[in-house]
């Protein structure tokens, strides 16, 4: 929609502006991804004594396993041969903080693409009532516009041909509040009869009232 500042000739996407952002969100999922793959931190270690012999702690592995494992295990008190103390690994999440800019990236990519969380499926604070307005707000402010730019120009480079491009989009449920304002713009000659029925994609009525 924009003019490269740098070259006129290009034109500018909207990604551009927030190429950083949607670029750190594929670092953070990467991150998020090999915190995983490669922890290999026990949740805790068994310290042992010089002089404990190999069989001694494999003995005191196994006991542990079958006396102490699960929750209902968690009360029972042992006696570890060869065990000198026992050192609990606190596995810290720090690294997991991508998460919190990852839900701020998604905010900032859809905003410049003027598309609502919920289109893309994500439910945080939407019910059955805003679902449906977003939607139909999203048809009207950024399909719809992005449709009749992209037509116009289309139209504009086929200005010396017989053709006419022209989109013919899906339908979506009338929002009655836009067309009491279409109705009011008829009425006081803002537009023309067509010109309103092709915001809804209705095709023009042939009558030369129509237009003017």
């Amino acid at each position: 929609d924009e003019t490269d500042p740098d070259n006129e000739i290009f034109g500018l996407s909207v990604l551009e502006s927030i190429i950083y952002d949607t670029l750190a969100d594929s670092e953070a999922a990467l991150v998020n991804y090999f915190y995983f793959k490669n922890s290999a931190i026990p949740a805790r270690l068994l310290i042992a004594k010089d002089n404990a012999s190999q069989d001694e702690l494999e003995n005191t592995v196994t006991q542990l396993r079958k006396n102490f494992s699960w929750w209902q295990n968690k009360h029972k008190i042992g006696i570890l041969q060869g065990i000198e103390r026992i050192e609990q690994i606190q596995d810290s999440l720090s690294d997991m903080q991508f998460l919190a800019l990852r839900n701020f990236t998604t905010e900032r990519v859809c905003v410049a693409f003027d598309v609502p969380k919920v289109v893309l499926w994500y439910t945080d604070g939407v019910n059955f009532s805003n679902h449906e307005w977003q939607y139909r707000k999203f048809i009207q402010n950024t399909i719809t516009s992005r449709e009749k730019n992209i037509q116009s120009w289309i139209n504009e480079a086929l200005e010396q041909e017989q053709w006419y491009f022209n989109f013919y989009s899906l339908k979506f449920d009338i929002d009655k509040e836009w067309v009491e304002i279409l109705e009011v713009k008829v009425r006081n000659w803002f537009i023309t009869l067509n010109e309103a029925r092709q915001e809804f994609w209705y095709e023009a009525i042939d009558l030369p009232e129509a237009n003017q």
